[in-house]
């Protein structure tokens, strides 16, 4: 059995294309089976986290939404990938935060 590494990157590593060409060059050049965990682009967690809150409160979340979408689709763009696989991810956090307003509802459960 080849031996294993798990690589993580989130944030500031996944901020760019650049910084995420620079993680996939690590995962690359990495002898060992690598298996890779990514967490959100930087500064998305906190926006994630502020248009759940605005939806509960009953506020219009869909600038945040756009802000979120934005940084993805320049991300898509700068790695020359095709901006058709962020549409059911949009459709899907659009739906999540349309469940919180309808509740207005954001409890741990």
């Amino acid at each position: 059995m080849l031996p294993q590494i798990v690589m993580k990157f989130g944030g500031t590593s996944l901020a760019t294309a650049e910084a995420m060409a620079l993680a996939a060059d690590h995962v690359i050049a990495e002898p060992r089976h690598p298996m890779v965990v990514l967490s959100a682009l930087g500064g998305v967690t906190d926006l994630l986290l502020q248009a759940a809150d605005e939806a509960a409160a009953g506020e219009d979340p869909e600038p945040i939404l756009d802000a979120i979408n934005s940084r993805h689709r320049r991300l898509i763009a700068g790695l020359a990938l095709e901006p058709m696989i962020l549409g059911d991810l949009e459709h899907t956090l659009q739906q999540l935060v349309r469940g919180i307003a309808l509740l207005r509802d954001l409890s741990p459960r």
